[in-house]
């Protein structure tokens, strides 16, 4: 939403999910021919003076990016759910004759595109490419309210996602160049909570495929993501094991404005930095909000175990041991755990060593690492999925 007008330069940041308090309002006045410029920002009910100033170029795309012409077909595809949004994506499906077997992307949390963007990097693109070179027909899609998708409204949670996806299940059935006895579901992060929660209710899905899958509720998740973060940023054991205390209490059932006012206090105490009064009171009031959204609500107290138990086919869980968002040592065990408790030994898991939660090799695995980090997707993570659902599909084909 940039707009030029009377040379007034104005644009908002939406943070993904964030209340409308916290979006980022910019306006820059005498904005024609200057390579710097002085204006505001607003955001948190505060102004705040703002330069914005002339920089490099950004990178129309990282050095993996696939670029055309491809060796397959590509088809811009369309689709209904149950509460009638339409779901717009990509199907990629590869040469010779079908039908395919076929896979469908699930992002993680926050609005994402069907290559699921970020810092120029498309890692769905990337695996989407790879797959159907290698004879598995791929869908990727937008997510609700985001490129050609619509139905976004504030009520969403993993289970709404999970509907999508089984609207996509269909979807793919219905397509002559699609084998709909070989459809698999490939989950990123929070992705990879909804694949079992669909694969536990849908007979028509043959394997699973969890990068960085969450084993445990969101709360414990959300608790290590916190203390491993700010380990990276320098934070000593002592500290963390209090932040990990703090929070598991402002975000559990019983946290309310106090003990997020606690948490936050001490979240800034150790990025050592300071609000003032009335920011801090915005910043927790943003807080709560956040906390009793529909989609956190349920991603803290939703248990993978419960549908990990209920899945039959074979699963390939991975995740990298740079990854500080989904704990390879905290999460792959809980997933192994769940679906050995069904007697499902159809599972293979590797911790990728020195891979971040992209799937990229890091030094440190923090976010800010991912837009300096040139690479989209290891190659050793591309071949270790498509040779496992190759292997699955020859094992499954008749």
């Amino acid at each position: 939403e940039i707009e030029l007008r009377n040379d007034v330069l104005s644009f908002t940041l939406k943070p993904p999910k964030a209340p409308k308090i916290m979006w980022a309002k910019y306006e820059f006045s005498n904005a024609t021919g200057s390579t710097s410029l002085e204006g505001t920002l607003k955001q948190m009910g505060k102004t705040f003076p703002t330069t914005l100033k002339s920089g490099a170029p950004p990178k129309a795309s990282r050095p993996q990016t696939p670029k055309p012409p491809f060796n397959y077909t590509t088809k811009e595809v369309s689709y209904q759910t149950s509460d009638n949004a339409i779901i717009a994506g990509t199907l990629t499906i590869p040469q010779g004759e079908g039908p395919h077997p076929a896979v469908i992307l699930i992002t993680g949390s926050g609005s994402q595109d069907r290559d699921e963007t970020i810092f120029e990097h498309k890692p769905f693109l990337v695996i989407a490419d790879h797959l159907t070179k290698n004879k598995i027909a791929v869908l990727r899609v937008d997510d609700r309210g985001v490129g050609g998708s619509t139905g976004a409204h504030e009520n969403l949670t993993s289970f709404s996602f999970a509907e999508d996806v089984k609207a996509g299940l269909d979807f793919l059935k219905s397509q002559p160049e699609i084998d709909s006895d070989l459809m698999g579901l490939i989950g990123h992060s929070e992705g990879g909570l909804i694949a079992p929660i669909v694969a536990s209710q849908r007979p028509d899905v043959s394997f699973l495929v969890l990068l960085a899958g969450p084993g445990v509720n969101g709360l414990e998740l959300l608790a290590r993501q916190n203390v491993d973060l700010f380990k990276a940023q320098g934070a000593t054991q002592e500290q963390v094991q209090e932040l990990r205390k703090v929070f598991e209490r402002a975000m559990g059932p019983e946290g309310g404005q106090t003990e997020l006012a606690e948490l936050i206090e001490l979240q800034l105490d150790l990025s050592k930095t300071k609000l003032t009064p009335d920011m801090m009171e915005q910043q927790v009031k943003a807080a709560l909000k956040g906390k009793n959204q529909a989609w956190m609500k349920t991603f803290l107290t939703t248990e993978p175990s419960d549908y990990l138990k209920r899945v039959a086919v074979p699963v390939l869980a991975i995740n990298g041991t740079k990854d500080l968002q989904v704990a390879h040592d905290e999460n792959l065990p809980a997933i192994v755990e769940a679906l050995n408790s069904s007697e499902n030994n159809q599972i293979t898991t590797h911790a990728l060593e020195g891979l971040n939660h992209l799937f990229q090799h890091a030094e440190l695995g923090t976010v800010e690492e991912y837009a300096q980090i040139e690479e989209t997707f290891s190659t050793e993570a591309l071949d270790l999925i498509s040779n496992w659902i190759s292997d699955v599909i020859a094992e499954q084909s008749p």
